[in-house]
């Protein structure tokens, strides 16, 4: 039984990486069926829902992710990155924050707080770029693999840092 669960966990993730989203949700709502207490479950259903472009309903996914774990970082930065979608900077920031308050060194919240920063940076906020670029910094030396932040980091040192050099390095 604990075998065919995770059968169709990696099922679901490999339909995904393909984007077949509906055949990705699919999967994922056997495993609703078969745990449904997972809050990884409706987590995942959320970011399928999102790469779908259906917004509204990967937030209520993910709320019901996180009420099935309370306090459970994760999902709380995912619903800052909906919020920055949405082009909501300012409620995304305060999402992030939240998640960085208990755990400083959240990849998905670094990534989004410098994400969100900058997009208010755009929007002629009062913002530090080094305050822009730190969490950028902190979330590639985590995760030099991730093309997101890599691409993020090296905009930032191009157009705000005038640093061309360490831009082109990424």
């Amino acid at each position: 039984h604990d075998l065919a669960m995770r059968g169709d966990r990696r099922r679901a993730q490999a339909v995904f990486q393909l984007g077949d989203y509906c055949g990705a949700f699919n999967a994922l709502r056997v495993l609703e069926r078969e745990l449904p207490r997972d809050p990884e479950v409706p987590l995942r259903e959320a970011m399928v829902l999102k790469r779908a472009g259906q917004g509204e309903l990967s937030e209520r996914a993910a709320r019901r992710a996180r009420r099935r774990r309370p306090g459970w970082q994760e999902a709380q930065a995912f619903l800052g990155e909906l919020r920055l979608e949405r082009g909501d900077p300012e409620e995304a920031l305060q999402q992030f924050d939240l998640c960085l308050k208990k755990d400083p060194s959240l990849y998905l919240a670094l990534v989004g707080k410098g994400r969100a920063l900058e997009e208010l940076f755009r929007r002629q906020h009062p913002v530090a770029i080094a305050d822009m670029v730190a969490p950028m910094e902190k979330a590639v030396a985590q995760n030099g693999s991730d093309p997101l932040a890599l691409l993020v980091l090296a905009r930032m040192k191009f157009a705000y840092l005038k640093r061309p050099q360490e831009a082109e390095a990424l």
